[in-house]
């Protein structure tokens, strides 16, 4: 490529990425290797932001995408003995718990309890030793082995 068509090549580059999200698909559309939007990124620092706003760009759209299918939902179109009879409303649970993650993980985020000290977690929740509940003494510690 000549150092004048780089430009074009980078814009167009871009817009498809900003579009598509996925490299690969967008250098394609360009008429780029991916390793070439790779060398880029590393050695042309506007190259790099720019990159990186479209990345925004493109996780805005899988969003809204996501919000579309999840809240808005879409119409689908049901059939009888091979004929259109109507329409069933359809959302996506999957989507709607995506976006509950996202927006309120405080609230909807996976949660896993563990305690720093290895102390099992009925200690840690009770305050209680193990062997006072269950009547059985726990494992030593691996160290202790």
């Amino acid at each position: 490529m000549r150092q004048w068509q780089r430009p074009k090549k980078q814009e167009s580059f871009l817009t498809a990425f900003s579009e598509c999200g996925n490299v690969t698909l967008a250098a394609r559309r360009a008429g780029l290797h991916r390793q070439r939007v790779y060398d880029w990124q590393e050695h042309d620092e506007k190259f790099s932001l720019a990159f990186n706003i479209a990345k925004e760009m493109a996780g805005d759209e899988l969003e809204a995408e996501a919000w579309r299918r999840g809240v808005d939902g879409w119409d689908e179109p049901v059939y009888q003995n091979g004929k259109l009879a109507g329409y069933i409303h359809k959302t996506s649970d999957a989507l709607l718990v995506m976006l509950l993650k996202a927006a309120k993980p405080e609230k909807y985020r996976e949660r896993r309890d563990v305690t720093s000290d290895g102390l099992p977690l009925i200690k840690a929740y009770s305050g209680f030793e193990l062997d006072e509940v269950t009547g059985s003494k726990p494992p030593p510690p691996p160290d202790e082995r």
